[in-house]
Order: C-alpha cells, then sequence, then structure tokens
C-alpha cells in the first residue's frame, strides 16, 4: 500500500511541475495575444475552433481511455487501437478541410475558411504519436509524458507569439497548433515503449469499438454542448460578444492548467489500476473527493472573486466586459469539479454507456438553455450554464454512489467540511468581489490587491488544513519541513 502511495504521489508532484511549466508558458502567451489580438478575432478564432474540436471528438474515439482501462494489454490490442485511431483521423481531415468554404460563407468571414484547411493538418499528424502519452500514462511514467507535454505547449506558445507579432493575426494561433502537433507526434515516436512499437491494425478493433461507441458518443455531446453554444453567441450577438464569453471560459479554464490538468490524470491512472485490484476504487475515490474539494474549491473560488483584477492584469482593460461572466461561470467550475471525479471513476470502471447517457441528457439541457437565454444576453447564458451543471452534479452523484456502493452522508460531510474552509479561505478575495475596481484604478494597485488577496487566502489555507486536521495536513507539513531543510542546508532524513 505504502509504495502504491508513493507511486501516486512522486506522479502527482511530476504532473504538478510540468502542469505549472505549461501554465506559466500558456500565462505569457495569453497576456501577449490578448494584446494584440481583438475580442472580433478572438471571436472568429473560437468558431474555427468550434468546426474543428467537433471533428476532433471523433478522432479519439474512446482510445485514450481504452488504453489506460484495459485490464490486459497486449501488442494486439494496441494495434488494433492504433488501427482505429488511424481509420478515423484521415478521413476527418478531409472533411474538415472540405466544410471550411461552407462554414466561411454561412458567418461570411473568409478568415474562418483559413483558420480550418491550416487546423486540419493536425488530423494527419495525429496518428504518428498519438498513443505514447496514454501508454505512458498507463503505467504511470509521467516524468517521460511530461517531455513530450512540455515540448509541444513551448512549440505553441513560441509560434503563436512569434507570428502574432510579425502580423498573422488570428493565423498565428492556427498555424501554433500544427507546429505543435509535429512536436508531439516527433516526441510521441522517440517515448513510445518499445514493447508497443507496431504498425496499425483493425484485427481486434471490434474491442476498441466497443469501448469508443459510447466514449464517443459522450464526447459528441459534450463538444455539441460547447460548440453550438458558441456558434449561437457568434450568430445571435456578434464576433465580440463570442470573444468575450470565449475570455470568461477561457478565464476559467486556467484552473484546467493550474489544477486539473495535472491531477486528472493522476487520478485516472490510479482509479484504473485500483479497479484492476480487489479492493475497487471506494476508497480512493473518497480520499480523493476529499483532498480535490478542498484544494480545488479554493481556487476556484478565488479566481471567481478574483476574475476582474486577474483579468485586468492578464489581458488588458479592453477585456474587463469578460469578469462579470466569468465570476458567474465560476460558479459551474465548482460544481463540475465534483463532476469531473465522478466521470473519471466511472471511466476507470469502463461504465462508457452510463457515462454516455447522462452526458447526453446534460448537454441537451445546456443547449435548451442556452436557446432559452441567448437574446437576454451572456451573463443569463452564464448563470443557465451553470445551473445545469448544478443538474449534472445531483444525476453524477447518484449513479457513482450507487456503483461504487459508498455512503452517501459520508461524501456529503466532505462536501459540507470543505465548504466552510473554503468560505474562511476566500474572505478577503470575497470582499473584493464586492467591491469592484474603481474607474480610475491602474495596473499596479490591481497587483497589489491580488498579491495581497493571494497571500491571505494561502496563509488561511495552510491554518484551516492544519486546525480542522484535514488529510492534507501531513503532506503540507512534509512539504514545510523539506523546504526548511532545504532552507537550513540539512540533508533530509
Amino acid at each position: 500500500m505504502a509504495t502504491k502511495l508513493n507511486v501516486v504521489k512522486r506522479s502527482l508532484i511530476i504532473a504538478f511541475a510540468e502542469r505549472y511549466s505549461i501554465s506559466a508558458l500558456q500565462f505569457i502567451s495569453i497576456m501577449v495575444l490578448a494584446r494584440i489580438l481583438t475580442p472580433e478575432e478572438i471571436g472568429i478564432y473560437t468558431v474555427a475552433l468550434a468546426v474543428i474540436s467537433f471533428a476532433q471528438v471523433f478522432r479519439d474515439f474512446g482510445v485514450s481511455q481504452y488504453l489506460v482501462q484495459e485490464k490486459v494489454l497486449n501488442k494486439k490490442k494496441v494495434a488494433a487501437a492504433l488501427g482505429v485511431t488511424t481509420a478515423i483521423a484521415l478521413p476527418l481531415g478531409i472533411l474538415a478541410y472540405a466544410s471550411a468554404p461552407v462554414i466561411a460563407n454561412y458567418y461570411d468571414e473568409p478568415l474562418i475558411r483559413s483558420v480550418i484547411e491550416v487546423s486540419a493538418i493536425n488530423f494527419f499528424l495525429l496518428p504518428i504519436g498519438a498513443l505514447a502519452p496514454d501508454l505512458l500514462k498507463r503505467g504511470m511514467s509521467f516524468g517521460t509524458r511530461s517531455k513530450i507535454n512540455l515540448g509541444s505547449a513551448v512549440t505553441h506558445v513560441t509560434m503563436s507569439i512569434s507570428l502574432a507579432l510579425m502580423g498573422f493575426g488570428v493565423m498565428s494561433m492556427a498555424w501554433a497548433t500544427v507546429g505543435s502537433s509535429v512536436v508531439t507526434a516527433a516526441l510521441g515516436q522517440l517515448y513510445l515503449p518499445k514493447k508497443y512499437r507496431v504498425l496499425p491494425s483493425l484485427r481486434g478493433s471490434r474491442a476498441v469499438f466497443s469501448f469508443g461507441t459510447y466514449t464517443l458518443g459522450s464526447n459528441i455531446s459534450e463538444q455539441m454542448g460547447t460548440s453550438v453554444a458558441d456558434m449561437l453567441i457568434g450568430r445571435v450577438l456578434g464576433f465580440s460578444s463570442l470573444g468575450l464569453f470565449s475570455r470568461a471560459r477561457g478565464f476559467n479554464k486556467m484552473y484546467a492548467s493550474i489544477f486539473r490538468k495535472a491531477t486528472n490524470p493522476v487520478i485516472h491512472a490510479n482509479f484504473a489500476r485500483e479497479n484492476r485490484g480487489e479492493n475497487g476504487i471506494g476508497p480512493s475515490y473518497v480520499q480523493t473527493m476529499d483532498y480535490v474539494t478542498l484544494v480545488g474549491w479554493s481556487l476556484a473560488a478565488f479566481m471567481g472573486c478574483m476574475a476582474e483584477r486577474m483579468i485586468y492584469v492578464l489581458f488588458g482593460e479592453q477585456w474587463l466586459g469578460a469578469a462579470p461572466i466569468a465570476s458567474v461561470l465560476c460558479v459551474g467550475l465548482l460544481i463540475s469539479i465534483v463532476n469531473g471525479i465522478n466521470q473519471t471513476a466511472l471511466v476507470a470502471m469502463g461504465e462508457v454507456r452510463l457515462i454516455f447517457n447522462v452526458s447526453l441528457l446534460f448537454n441537451v439541457l445546456r443547449l435548451v438553455i442556452v436557446l432559452m437565454t441567448v437574446n437576454s444576453g451572456l451573463l443569463a447564458v452564464a448563470a443557465g450554464m451553470s445551473a445545469a451543471f448544478g443538474i449534472r452534479f445531483l444525476i453524477d452523484s447518484a449513479v457513482v454512489y450507487r456503483i461504487v456502493n459508498i455512503e452517501i452522508k459520508r461524501v456529503l460531510k466532505i462536501y459540507a467540511k470543505n465548504l466552510m474552509s473554503v468560505a474562511i479561505i476566500c474572505a478577503l478575495p470575497l470582499y473584493y468581489l464586492l467591491n469592484p475596481m474603481t474607474d480610475e484604478i491602474s495596473i499596479l494597485p490591481a497587483i497589489k490587491e491580488l498579491v495581497f488577496a493571494g497571500t491571505s487566502s494561502l496563509i488561511a489555507f495552510v491554518c484551516v488544513v492544519v486546525v480542522s486536521n484535514h488529510p492534507a495536513k501531513s503532506e503540507l507539513v512534509s512539504l514545510i519541513e523539506t523546504f526548511c531543510r532545504g532552507k537550513s542546508g540539512r540533508p533530509a532524513d
């Protein structure tokens, strides 16, 4: 058991180091591009990205989840997974390229065509390095996996900023995705485990298709919920409004860059490993929920309260209109943190059909809400989306508790305890939320308020963990002791 915990801890440390490095690079890119590109250009790219993202849902076909959760994996199954990926990705690239003129004509915007046509190149690069990150994730080899992700991120940031400064405008982001795909393909081939170096084959692909069909259905409904909403906002409210909404949603995605993308791969791999064992994922699920809700809710609540200051500092004054939208969307983010753990647990147990059913219901509801609220403005759309996440929380939780056989009272107790902790941790950020910036505020006061709120929240977090004797206390104490030893020059025991 101790060995398993050490593997998980080491994987989390590596994953966080990777994500923070990538997040730092992305923040630099976002800050630069937000000052070069206009809300209208961001809106144009968002519409084009909605089309490409919808096609990208098909290209994966659940292969990533299949490789991680499969109890017994061999060369034949890996070859089948690669065969399915190749058979789907190549036709999708052709279809995406062919659809570009139609989408551009619908929106009467030629740039949309150019973005889609360039982005279609990614589909042809996908099969070359597609499986390596997932196979490394299955083996908990997050150190090697991070090299691929970091290489891709550095390429994307470097190309997007360089091309934007050279005057490529919205096309800078499209070409940057191609560059990062080239690097991912090259590094994927370099670091692919030798035992899994195979040629694509459709022999034995029935199992992949069986698993992937429901996963694909879930992914399609999720992407439709996002992409169709973007298209509706762009069509009804205009590209500038879509640009603001996209920026607000992108601000919320910073949470994923900082926390979710670091923890989810480890949580998924650990749940899948526990599910392959005798005891199931019940104990790991409860412990994970306790850790993630405390840390994740604290971070999401801080972002929601400080959205105005953060957007002003990161993106500039032209994007301040996105701040109220971001704060409302953060309510949905708080709920979706729990939903994410529930969905990860179901994927790890192979319950893809259940995920599909819930996802379909949720995204139909989300689209109905967007249709009902889009004429009332962006805040109404954001509020409706947050309400939809709340409904999904009730459904997801009921499904998971039944399958994993967890007492509802036990989890509700964790929620109540951690919600109280978050209220204490984010007391000062809440004050700032209730006291918006004045018209005369400059960048320096905004930075000071962010630093002050962040420092106070961090101190409050440490105090809450220690006083409440949260399970994270031992990890926190260990981290502080390691830091102190490093400062004093004494070697670790």
